[in-house]
């Protein structure tokens, strides 16, 4: 009996001191992802988080769209690289379906290798201010090669309720 006693009071104290916590006193984007954390980098710094970012949402993307077949057991052994019937495979499937980011330039000098996005989001947060509260990382989802949104599309969606614009 006594030990029921002290389990229930150890649950009531974890579901109590779970909702102790408000929503707004919980920051999903740390003040260090956002528009001034960006502003402040130099053109370097901000090609360095967006190559980043590319790499590794390619090397993401790449291994997920390899788990469906392995998840989904269709296939035995590693995938061709160019087979014909690659599209059919639900990883095939997974890689047409999946963003990419081909502007970035490997090679090009330090600071322009990924240009195409990272002026994007400078003049996103230069030109609309009052919208640097939204993540970089948030933004880098409407920079894809099927995407692929200016400042001022990135703009007129913030405005219009259209992307999430606080945290």
């Amino acid at each position: 009996m006594l030990e029921r006693i002290a389990a229930l009071g150890l649950v009531s104290i974890f579901l109590v001191g779970c909702n102790l916590r408000s929503p707004s006193s919980v920051s999903a984007a740390p003040s260090q992802y956002r528009g001034a954390q960006w502003m402040a980098w130099n053109d370097a710094q901000r090609d360095g988080f967006v190559s980043a970012y590319v790499d590794g949402y390619k090397m993401g993307s790449h291994d997920a769209c390899l788990a469906t077949d392995k998840v989904l057991d269709l296939k035995k052994g590693p995938i061709p690289e160019h087979g014909k019937d690659e599209i059919v495979l639900p990883s095939g499937v997974c890689r047409v379906n999946a963003g990419d980011y081909s502007a970035c330039k490997p090679g090009a000098p330090e600071g322009q290798v990924c240009s195409a996005y990272t002026q994007v989001i400078t003049a996103f947060y230069t030109k609309h201010p009052e919208y640097q509260n939204i993540p970089y990382g948030y933004l880098m989802q409407y920079l894809t090669d099927k995407e692929h949104k200016s400042a001022e599309d990135l703009y007129s969606m913030a405005k219009s309720g259209m992307i999430r614009t606080s945290w």
